[in-house]
């Protein structure tokens, strides 16, 4: 997936793995690799997943929906894996490997979420 570090080495049981060396992200380093800044980001995933999000939040995800391929990328890899939104919110779970924006953390799932943290 073209949005996660490649993985070089793994355990058989899953218990560590090894994947490409990716530099931590910084908010100014998000527009640049992504085409959109990481307001608009943040305030369209809230829109699109935040049973809360204000009116503006949600305009933010119909517009981002239309116009990113970069924003509707990451929102089908959020639905299809089920992600904790939360993760991909945060700047500190994203690299970038060259000018490629890869997520470095996005380990958890609703489903361990709810096992583990509720």
């Amino acid at each position: 997936m073209e949005f996660f570090p490649k993985v070089k080495q793994f355990d058989k049981g899953y218990q560590w793995i090894i994947v490409e060396l990716a530099k931590q992200m910084t908010f100014d380093d998000f527009q640049p690799l992504t085409g959109i800044s990481w307001l608009e980001f943040m305030g369209g995933m809230l829109g699109a997943f935040d049973p809360n999000a204000t009116p503006k939040q949600k305009q933010m995800n119909e517009g981002l929906m239309k116009t990113s391929q970069f924003y509707n990328k990451i929102m089908n890899i959020v639905k299809e894996c089920d992600y904790a939104v939360g993760d991909i919110l945060s700047i500190v779970n994203w690299g970038k490997i060259g000018n490629r924006p890869v997520i470095i953390d996005a380990g958890l799932t609703k489903e361990i979420y709810k096992k583990h943290y509720q």
